[in-house]
């Protein structure tokens, strides 16, 4: 049993520290992705800057054009020419802006948002695969958590037992009291059959009375077997 719960135990170990790698290489391409989608965000406003330029430009030609139809009442032919012209030029410095613009910034801008759109994802299916880690090594911790619980009480009943069958072994067996006899009759006896180990204990000294223990101890473990 402990043989299996310590494979359990290196098995689950060596999960986690390859969903830990897992993660740090994901937070790696997080990071990269993160900076891309950046650096991608910052061209587009970047882009989006020289358009608003652009049609800041046009406006202040528009209101320039206004105050001069204003101010103009009495108009000569000449003025209208110069009128019709200069809004022809206005007009094609206006389509010839326009056409560069999205000639040369369309299709990038396209791209970009595009871009930005895939990297979006990318970086949400990232984060998905990290809250799915972080809650596997949740589970993997528990996980430990219980299987050094059940080691620690296994262990614990373990040294419970042995130590009850330590404190059995150098326990002395109780031995019945004799019946009162006269001690005219019993001291022969107990004079022919007396030893140093049948003396109290009260008149032995503490290596003696221990010694004494532990023979008996290891006697009646002998008889047990």
């Amino acid at each position: 049993a402990n043989s299996q719960l310590k494979l359990d135990f290196q098995t689950t170990d060596t999960q986690r520290r390859t969903l830990e790698d897992q993660l740090d290489v994901t937070r790696r391409r997080e990071a990269g992705v993160t900076e891309q989608a950046a650096n991608a965000e910052k061209e587009v406003r970047r882009l989006s800057e020289e358009l608003r330029e652009a049609q800041k430009a046009v406006t202040q030609y528009k209101q320039d054009m206004r105050k001069i139809e204003l101010n103009q009442t009495n108009a000569s032919e000449r003025l209208k020419e110069e009128k019709k012209t200069y809004l022809n030029n206005l007009q094609q410095e206006w389509n010839g802006l326009k056409s560069r613009l999205e000639k040369e910034h369309g299709a990038e801008m396209a791209a970009l948002r595009g871009q930005s759109e895939r990297l979006q994802t990318e970086l949400d299916d990232m984060q998905h695969e990290l809250r799915a880690a972080l809650h596997k090594i949740r589970e993997l911790e528990h996980g430990r958590m219980a299987f050094e619980q059940r080691t620690s009480e296994d262990l614990q009943r373990r040294m419970m037992v042995k130590y009850r069958d330590l404190v059995q072994d150098l326990a002395p067996r109780r031995e019945v009291s004799p019946p009162t006899i006269p001690p005219s009759y019993r001291a022969p006896f107990d004079q022919e059959n007396a030893g140093p180990s049948d003396q109290p204990p009260e008149k032995m000294g503490r290596k003696e009375a221990l010694t004494s223990v532990i023979t008996k101890a290891l006697q009646n473990r002998q008889k047990r077997h």
